[in-house]
C-alpha cells in the first residue's frame, strides 16, 4: 500500500461525520450509534496507518489495527486518546453479535468525548509520521 495523506485525511473526516451521527442517534439507536462510533474511532485509527502506507487486512481485522496502534504509540498523550479503542472494540463486538445489547444512549454519550480526543489526535500526528519502507 502506498502512503497517502489525502486519503488519511479523508478517513479523518468520515470518522467526524460517524461521530456527528451517532450522537444525533444515541436515544432513538443507542446499537446503531455505538456501531458509528467504534467505527469513527476505527476509522481514525487507520487514518493513521494509511499515512504510513500501512493497511489491516481481513485476515488481521479491526484486532490489527488495535495492535499495530498499541505498538506505535507507547507514550502520552497518543497512548492515552488511543487506549479506550480495545475495549469499544469489544462492546461493538458485542452490539454486532450477542442476541441481546446492553448498550444504552449513556454508553454512546459517554464515549463520544472519547473518540473526538482520539480523532483530534490523530488530526495533530496524521501529518508528522514517517512512510513504512
Amino acid at each position: 500500500m502506498v502512503a497517502d495523506l489525502d486519503d488519511a485525511r479523508a478517513l479523518l473526516s468520515t470518522a467526524r461525520a460517524h461521530v456527528r451521527s451517532a450522537e444525533l442517534v444515541a436515544d432513538a439507536d443507542p446499537d446503531g450509534a455505538y456501531a458509528l462510533l467504534y467505527d469513527a474511532a476505527r476509522k481514525g485509527l487507520t487514518a493513521l496507518l494509511q499515512a504510513q502506507g500501512l493497511r489491516p487486512t481481513s485476515r488481521g481485522g479491526h484486532v490489527a489495527v488495535q495492535e499495530v496502534i498499541r505498538a506505535q504509540f507507547t507514550q502520552p498523550p497518543p497512548r492515552d486518546a488511543f487506549r479506550a479503542f480495545a475495549r469499544m472494540r469489544t462492546t461493538r463486538h458485542t452490539v454486532e453479535y450477542a442476541p441481546r445489547s446492553t448498550v444504552t444512549s449513556d454508553d454512546v454519550v459517554a464515549d463520544l468525548s472519547v473518540v473526538r480526543r482520539l480523532l483530534d489526535v490523530a488530526d495533530l500526528i496524521v501529518d508528522r509520521l514517517d512512510v513504512f519502507v
